[in-house]
């Protein structure tokens, strides 16, 4: 057999078999103890990620779901112009709010109520409201925008647990992988 190098010492040797690592049986004793101890790390780690998930506030978790959602919508609406003033070329594109995401809670994960916006609409004219519902009746109809002022009437406030913010982070999550870039 040809020689291999001991994982431990370094040293090379002859292996009884092909599966044979170390040299010896003090480098066997070490290497077990260096993978039980790589082994602990790992579970340690694995710990570790779950009790971090268990002490996000609420607000952290919520604005964790507000990244994955607003990209879902950059993506969704990656084809469409502005909402509010329908450019086409934009540095940078947001996911704009028609019910503002403050007071409107209820509406915050509403894909009906968010749109690929420029940057200069949803934050230096502070979303372009008149424009912007112009906009949604002239992309999907009068039907559509009514539709979107009864669920603001209806859901304006919402407290979201923690169970509904994980489970809408996961659906997002899978249209995202769903979309093709």
């Amino acid at each position: 057999m040809k020689l291999k190098k001991c994982k431990i010492c370094k040293q090379e040797f002859e292996p009884k078999n092909k599966f044979q690592l170390v040299c010896s049986y003090t480098c066997a004793n070490k290497y077990a103890k260096l993978h039980l101890k790589k082994e602990a790390e790992n579970k340690w780690k694995q710990e570790k990620k779950v009790l971090k998930e268990k002490v996000k506030t609420i607000t952290q978790l919520r604005n964790e779901v507000r990244v994955v959602f607003q990209k879902y919508i950059r993506m969704r609406d990656a084809n469409e112009c502005c909402i509010s003033c329908g450019a086409s070329v934009s540095k940078i594109w947001d996911a704009s709010h028609f019910y503002p995401a403050t007071p409107f809670t209820g509406l915050i994960f509403d894909e009906q109520n968010v749109h690929k916006s420029c940057r200069y609409c949803n934050t230096y004219l502070h979303g372009n409201l008149i424009a912007y519902g112009l906009g949604l009746i002239k992309r999907y109809g009068i039907e559509y925008k009514l539709q979107l002022d009864n669920k603001a009437l209806q859901g304006r406030y919402k407290k979201y647990t923690r169970e509904e913010l994980n489970e809408i982070k996961s659906i997002y999550i899978n249209k995202l992988k769903t979309i093709k870039p």
